[in-house]
């Protein structure tokens, strides 16, 4: 029996070779992840490779394919994640289970892939996984200067060791493609007048023909400035075929909005800890598992937001009361005593506390971490900063400036008191500047401040 699952990265590009694959190989299941075509065009490329069945993922990552003369389908058990589809062969009537993966890019949303695929796990019976995990098992499967994660590889180990998986014979080359293939979500900025967008709209229809690459026209979006005409935007719309649309939107994980953020753009970090923390309920856990997942795993999932943003000051009480009612534990829906105070908890053990990072501290640390890119970047995201902010050399923020440089001048004065400034190069007190020397300068700041107010 001859099975396979492929990331097609856009069908209509791979269907040729689909087919010469079909022909040779004359495999019975196929999974094909990112098609990139709508989905009514699925029983089209279903006759071009010779099936006679299949159906799209409800995530639409996914389509799944079989030949119904060998497989007859029973059920069918999706998640945001994984496809897992329970056969029975035609001929003896006995199962088989196929699971086909799209895992996410990260390794926290890839520990919920890992778990799901434990509960799809038929143990006795014939099961076949496959697909694009995202993640490798060990060194020897990667190429190029970047370094994998050893803890994404060890997840990956020990799902399969759980599961007792097999990994199957290979044919072919075992090295298929390397480098960043993905194709990011990219922010165009143009004036609005006429000509410029005339001249993004043949900019554009040049690279799609040359690439033979598509721009999804539903999922893209103009972004005026506040205050633009009906008649403006319209014209817009007719021009380049896009929906004008209104802040905010999400761009690489971030919300992007006018000012700072508010509450109610951080629904989906909350929701994020609801996910894990509700899961993780349900299992017996001690106060040392409990300590492990909250410093690896749940103060993890908002500092890609802290890194760029500031978390509204009721986000963070309400995440630290979180983590907190899940140290703690519950019973019966009712959480139990707290013996000490978060903050208490969050001190490092040498001070009687746990070693959890503060995420107040965090995003003051990721705050001073900006300043000093600022202060000596060479990035192109520095230059800007420089000539646009600090080109007066002030680090005092007007009232119309933007969000990010108001965060910068804030923690300028934290920052000042652990650098040497001495013709014009900076040097970081304690060597070389990191985050860890970061968190440990605002934690300071923060102890010494509450030492000086008790006294």
């Amino acid at each position: 029996m001859k099975a396979l699952f492929w990331n097609v990265c856009g069908i209509k590009y791979s269907l040729n070779r689909l087919i010469l694959l079909k022909k040779c190989y004359n495999f019975i299941f196929l999974a094909i992840f990112e098609p990139i075509v709508e989905e009514k065009k699925l029983d089209f490329y279903k006759l071009k490779l010779g099936f006679n069945h299949g159906f799209s993922s409800q995530f639409y990552k996914c389509w799944i394919f079989w030949d119904s003369d060998k497989l007859s389908l029973s059920q069918v058990q999706e998640g945001e994640q994984v496809t897992t589809c329970i056969f029975n062969f035609v001929e003896t009537k006995a199962p088989i289970f196929f699971s086909s993966v799209y895992g996410k890019h990260n390794r926290i949303d890839r520990l919920n892939l890992w778990e799901s695929l434990i509960d799809h796990n038929p143990e006795a019976k014939p099961w076949m996984v496959g697909g694009d995990f995202n993640t490798i098992t060990s060194y020897t499967e990667h190429q190029g200067n970047s370094s994998p994660c050893s803890r994404s590889m060890e997840d990956f180990r020990d799902f399969i060791l759980s599961c007792n998986l097999l990994e199957p014979t290979i044919k072919g080359s075992f090295f298929t493609w390397m480098g960043y293939r993905s194709k990011d979500d990219l922010i165009i900025f143009l004036k609005g007048n006429l000509r410029n967008i005339l001249r993004f709209r043949h900019l554009l229809d040049s690279y799609l023909k040359a690439s033979g690459q598509e721009v999804n026209k539903k999922k893209s979006r103009i972004f005026c400035k506040k205050g633009s005409r009906g008649l403006y935007t319209r014209k817009l719309e007719d021009t380049l075929g896009f929906k004008v649309g209104n802040p905010p939107f999400k761009y690489l994980g971030s919300t992007i909005t006018r000012g700072k953020l508010k509450k109610t753009h951080c629904d989906h970090i909350l929701h994020h800890f609801d996910a894990y923390i509700n899961n993780w309920y349900s299992k017996e856990l001690n106060p040392m598992s409990r300590l492990i997942l909250i410093k690896h795993v749940l103060s993890a999932i908002p500092m890609h937001t802290l890194a760029v943003q500031d978390l509204p000051k009721s986000i963070i009480r309400t995440i630290h009361g979180k983590l907190a009612n899940f140290f703690w534990g519950s019973k019966q829906g009712r959480n139990h005593y707290h013996w000490a105070k978060w903050d208490t908890l969050t001190r490092p053990t040498g001070e009687g506390g746990l070693g959890i990072r503060n995420l107040e501290d965090i995003q003051k640390a990721s705050a001073l971490k900006l300043w000093w890119k600022s202060l000596t970047g060479d990035s192109l995201w520095a230059r800007f900063m420089k000539n646009k902010y600090a080109g007066e050399g002030t680090s005092e923020a007007k009232i119309y400036d933007s969000a990010s440089w108001k965060r910068i001048c804030r923690i300028s004065p934290i920052g000042l008191q652990f650098t040497t400034i001495t013709n014009q190069n900076v040097s970081w007190v304690n060597g070389n500047f990191s985050f860890k020397e970061a968190y440990w300068a605002v934690r300071e700041r923060d102890v010494s401040t509450q030492i000086n107010t008790l006294t």
